[in-house]
């Protein structure tokens, strides 16, 4: 194999295994969120929650934290995770509101695995986040494909156009 030929297959290689890295992550949670649906429930007290608000030249990104207490197989356990899935973005309405409505909620349902009882979710199924990271994942895989064949076309010899050019 030629050097070049080496550098290129590396190369697209590492976009490939980013975008199905991707991918995988994101059916990961979608996954975890649908299975969190049939967990077993316990009232859980909220303890703090906040609306963190990151700026940089790109804007702000926002994110509701929270932390909550539960009891489940008679343990009591903290909780911090609203959602499989739930990630910062510049989305503030909808971070405004999730935290409008933890903050403003005297208890809440928490949801916990019955095998590992100190992990728990405040919310499940399929949402948004889930929804930008699959189509992120896809457009980036298609992109590198995209790539990788207009410059594997393009290394192509003219085989063709040249076996059927006649000349005299």
């Amino acid at each position: 194999m030629r050097m070049p030929t080496i550098l290129v297959t590396s190369f697209f290689g590492m976009f490939f295994l980013i975008g199905f890295g991707i991918i995988s992550f994101s059916l990961w949670n979608i996954r975890s969120s649908l299975v969190a649906g049939g967990w077993p429930t316990a009232t859980g007290t909220i303890k703090a929650v906040h609306l963190d608000r990151k700026s940089d030249s790109d804007g702000d990104i926002f994110e509701t934290k929270v932390v909550y207490n539960y009891v489940a197989q008679g343990k009591q356990f903290e909780g911090n995770r609203i959602a499989y899935g739930y990630c910062p973005s510049n989305g503030q309405r909808s971070h405004e509101q999730i935290f409008a409505k933890l903050q403003s909620a005297q208890t809440v349902e928490v949801r916990y695995d019955p095998s590992r009882p100190e992990t728990s979710v405040l919310s499940y199924g399929i949402h948004r986040s889930h929804w930008f990271l699959l189509a992120f994942g896809t457009l980036w895989l298609a992109f590198s494909m995209g790539l990788a064949s207009l410059i594997w076309i393009a290394s192509l010899n003219e085989t063709i156009l040249l076996k059927n050019l006649n000349t005299q």
